[in-house]
Parts: C-alpha cells; structure tokens; sequence
C-alpha cells in the first residue's frame, strides 16, 4: 500500500521521508531595487532633441530586457561561499540551477566553470565541466539529466580522490537549465537548488524546490572501512525574493497566475531577437550582494506548502460532494454531523491520499484550532473564512443577545465581560473563583465592567458562558 504525503506531513513523519531546504534570500544592489514596487530606475543620457528619459525594469525585465554580468558574477559567488557541500569529501554538492531562459543559462554556466577554476585550479582546471548547461536545443540534453542522476555527467569527480577513491559522484556539480529537470526529475543527492531566475506560478516553484526534499545516505567504502552519512536537507538559493512572494504576495484565493511573457523569435530563445532595442540596458558596473537572509525552514514548511495541501484537499472535497449521493444529500439538508461522517468515510486515511483532521487543522488554524465542521464549512463556500477567536466572540455575543433576556441598558458593560471571559482564560478563573482584587489588579476595564452589573445579571451571564458556550472553540491556536 502507498500513501502520498504532502511536504510537510513527509518532514514531519518519523522517521521523515523527505526534507525541508535552508533558504538564502540573496539579493544584490540592483535587484533589491528590481523587486521593489518602483523598480529599477536609469537616466539615459539626453539624445539630439536634448531630453534625458528613464528605463524602469521589474523583476520580469532580468535576462530579457536587463543584462549584467557582474549581477551574474554576484550570484554565482554568493552560491559557491554558501553552498551546502557533499558531507564526506567537502566538494560543492550537486546542484541544480534555474535560470531564465537558454542565454541566461550558457552565461550562467560560463561564470560558474570560471569561477570555479579560479578557486581550485587543481580541482577544475581549463575546459572545466564543474558546471554545464542542460536545456532542450543542447544535443542529448536529455541523456544528460540521467547521467547527472547516476552521478556519470563527465565522469566521476576528481575531488579528494587520493581520499576518496571510486567515490560515487559526478565531475560536473552544477546543471544549469532552463524547463528541464523539473517535473518528476529524480535526483536524491541533491544538495542544492539556485533559483536565479524570478517565478510567478506556484506549481513551478513547488516542482522546482521538490528537486531537493529526497533522501539520501552519502557513502564511500575503502576496504572495511565505510563512512555514511545521511542527508539532513538542502540549500534553496533564492536571488528574485520567490519565497517572499509566495509567502506574502501571491493570491492563494483567487488562483490568479500571470501568463508567460512570449519570448521574441531568436536563435537562443526568451528574448534574443535581432535588431535595435531602445527599452533594454546592459549594466558593467558592480553590482554586490547587499544582503543574504539565512532561514531553515522547519518542519511545517512555508506557507506555499501549506497551501497546496489546502488546495488539493479542497479540491477533492468538493469533487466527492458533486459525485457522491449520500454526502450531497447530506450537505444539501444541512445535516453537518453526515457531512463530516461522510467526509471521514470517503477521503481520510486513504491510499491515495493521507487527509487526515490534525493536519487540516494546521494548515486551516487562524489563532484558534478550527473543527472540521468550520473547515468544510469554508471549503464548500457556506462561510468566507475560519473565524478568529474574537469573531467567533463576537458571533457567540451576538447570538447570546437575540436569545437571551439581556438588558438593552448594560449592553457594553455585558460585552466587555463576555468577549473577556471568553478570550482570556486567566480573567475567566478569577471570575469563576470570585477573586475581585486580583481582577481588579489585572484588568481594571474587565472588574469595572463587571462590578457595574446587577449581581444577578452577572451571574446569569457567567451562567450562559459556562453552559451554552463551548470554551474549548476559544483555545488558542499552538
């Protein structure tokens, strides 16, 4: 029997089945300004008619209408100070590196084997493969990715080798590519994914950052003698804020992604047509890292994983209520305990699938643990979001005043009590156990508002709270 786990449920099952990247946010003088809401700005010096006009470029411009060199330079420096190496020899792990289209990736490439020369001569020498450019137009591309999986793409690594020999591991560390070894590319020794190229749909970058997640046990036997050691996660480099913008900025509700630019025709693909092009600008000035921001990410991921397993569960629910008689009927006449019955019975704990309420849970909380009604609820659309803890006050205040006896004229003096005992379980107790000069010292607002009621109106209130309202839906969140 197979399961399929989401990212975070792999990470966190134990033993884990997957694991989770280190990510370094890196971004050079330029591109922090590129990823900015104004951009890049240049004055182009003032033409015949004597007016000086400016180029703005966005993080879409980068390798199609903005070149620099030196911006690649920074990149590849960045990586090599902080690439995640092979746990046993020390040499760069193998990495696999974004870039934004078949240009990008030859200089990529270039720089990489240059630079990589230049700090171990001895290692990778003139005509060095440390680095090469895997994409569609380049012959038997194809055959390259399995190569660079069996660890064979331009034979096996010089590195330590008087150490370290018939060590399992390839000469070339680093693909570059463009669309390739994406989707499905099976490649456990992956110590690191470069993302030197901006992103804008989520399958693309959950595709891309999977390349990294798998497991692996680094070995070398000399003799009797064998030195394991397991992998325990990957470096994610990200130099366009990817992460950033599926954490903070990309509509998750609406699903909205941004089409493709079209490339102009050109012999190398995305952007190298011929002719003279007045909107695009070479930098050759220095461009350094101005910052690098380290993160390892734990074991419930970042909010892109998160959300995928929200999609895809809510996907299927919806799917099961369209197919299936029983939980439509159910849903139809607002039977929520056959609802959540039925939900149980058809998608949790399945094969196919491992849905499962504590997980839901965890990726559906706000600052309260929501139940599974409310989470079905959200999903088939009959609520716009899961209520907070002081929206769920609220409703549980307003339904407390159009069932009950309440007096119109202590209207503010029964809410303070009622959202305060609700929201603050400290106050509560001392409510409960009738120690008023520890609330008083506590919550002046909540001792002056309680102290203002008729004594039996604030017992019957404390009554309601206790009786008619589940305290536990106010638990917060871990």
């Amino acid at each position: 029997m197979t399961f399929r786990y989401s990212l975070t449920q792999a990470v966190q099952h134990e033993p884990p089945y997957l694991v989770n990247p280190t990510t370094f946010d890196a971004r050079t003088e330029i591109t922090t300004q590129m990823l900015s809401d104004e951009g890049y700005t240049v004055t182009i010096s003032a033409g015949d008619d004597g007016q000086e006009s400016e180029l703005v470029f966005g993080r879409k411009d980068y390798e199609r209408k903005f070149f620099s060199d030196e911006t690649n330079l920074s990149f590849v420096r960045c990586f090599l100070d902080n690439a995640k190496c092979d746990p046993l020899t020390g040499e760069v792990g193998k990495t696999i590196c974004f870039a934004v289209n078949r240009r990008h990736a030859t200089k990529l490439a270039a720089v990489l084997n240059e630079e990589a020369t230049r700090r171990w001569p001895n290692a990778y020498g003139a005509g060095s493969t440390f680095a090469v450019q895997v994409t569609s137009e380049i012959p038997g591309a194809q055959q390259m990715t399995l190569d660079f999986a069996n660890n064979n793409l331009s034979g096996k690594s010089k590195w330590r080798e008087s150490e370290f020999r018939d060590y399992d591991t390839g000469r070339t560390r680093v693909c570059v590519t463009v669309g390739m070894m994406t989707t499905g590319y099976d490649c456990e020794d992956i110590l690191n994914v470069v993302l030197a190229r901006p992103m804008m749909s989520p399958t693309d970058f959950i595709q891309i950052k999977g390349c990294g997640t798998r497991l692996f046990t680094f070995k070398h036997q000399d003799g009797e003698n064998e030195q394991k050691i397991d992998k325990d996660g990957f470096g994610l480099f990200d130099f366009f804020a990817n992460c950033e913008y599926f954490e903070e900025d990309f509509d998750y509700d609406q699903r909205l992604i941004p089409p493709r630019e079209p490339a102009p025709p050109g012999p190398n693909g995305g952007g190298d047509g011929g002719g003279v092009r007045i909107d695009t600008l070479t930098n050759t000035s220095p461009d350094p890292i101005a910052a690098v921001a380290q993160d390892h990410v734990d074991v419930f991921g970042i909010r892109i994983d998160r959300e995928m397993y929200r999609d895809r569960f809510a996907h299927q629910a919806n799917e099961a209520v369209a197919l299936d008689t029983i939980l439509r009927d159910a849903f139809e006449a607002e039977d929520w305990p056959a609802v959540e019955e039925r939900i149980r019975r058809l998608l949790f704990e399945k094969p196919e699938e491992f849905w499962s309420l504590p997980k839901l849970q965890e990726v559906y909380k706000t600052d309260r643990t929501p139940s599974l009604r409310e989470i079905l609820a959200k999903i088939f659309g009959v609520v716009p979001t899961i209520a907070s803890r002081a929206e769920l006050a609220d409703e549980a205040f307003e339904k407390f005043v159009t069932t009950q006896d309440a007096n119109a004229v202590h209207s503010r003096e029964l809410r303070t009590v009622f959202v305060a005992f609700l929201l603050d379980p400290v106050s509560r107790k001392l409510v409960e156990e009738g120690k008023f000069p520890d609330l008083r010292a506590r919550d002046a607002n909540l001792y002056g508002a309680l102290s203002a009621l008729p004594q039996s109106e604030g017992e019957a209130l404390v009554r309601y709270l206790q009786t008619e309202v589940s305290l536990k839906d106010f638990d917060k969140a871990a």
